[in-house]
């Protein structure tokens, strides 16, 4: 195998409500460890998103993949 996967059923969505946000902790937190407690995250999030902030996500097999954030300021 050549280190690449597939993500034939990947779908890109932006994460809205509580469980979307609670699904991407786990990769947020690989990337930012300092964030531990997931409540937390969600909780900060969502007062982000108020501010013009996005959280967008791939998801494949009902997993999260990847994910990336963006600001509207």
């Amino acid at each position: 195998m050549d280190g690449t996967s597939s993500l034939e059923n990947a779908e890109i969505r932006l994460a809205k409500g509580d469980e979307p946000i609670r699904s991407c902790y786990k990769i947020m937190h690989q990337l930012r460890p300092h964030l531990t407690s997931e409540q937390a995250f969600v909780s900060q999030v969502q007062r982000q998103i108020q501010e013009g902030y996005s959280l967008v996500y791939v998801e494949d097999g009902g997993q999260v993949k990847a994910l990336t954030v963006a600001s509207n300021s």
